[in-house]
């Protein structure tokens, strides 16, 4: 017999507050703590869901530097900004304007 759905934050369903949330910018860990469940729990909903990891596994130390400063004043890790800055440049149809090394 299937749980019934518990109402989160405003949502029917947890399932539908991790969506909202992820479709937010919220990292994986910001949601898992808004919800009282894991990060892995997040993970696995958000991947029946249909999201595809993606994981950046090193930056170079220069713009490491860069961002640190920023994701700190941000109260964020640098990952954590890394995503938001790829979701507004994808979301923003930026990606052309970002890639352009003939312009300049």
């Amino acid at each position: 017999m299937p749980y019934p759905k518990k109402p989160r934050l405003g949502y029917p369903s947890t399932t539908e507050a991790t969506k909202a949330l992820f479709d937010q910018g919220q990292s994986h860990n910001q949601i898992a703590n808004a919800l009282g469940i894991t990060s892995g729990s997040v993970s696995v909903m958000l991947r029946k869901m249909g999201a595809t990891p993606c994981s950046i596994y090193i930056l170079p130390p220069d713009v490491a530097a860069i961002l640190q400063p920023i994701a700190e004043a941000r109260n964020e890790t640098i990952t954590d900004l890394c995503r938001h800055i790829l979701i507004l440049v994808v979301r923003e149809d930026l990606l052309n304007a970002v890639l352009d090394e003939d312009e300049g």
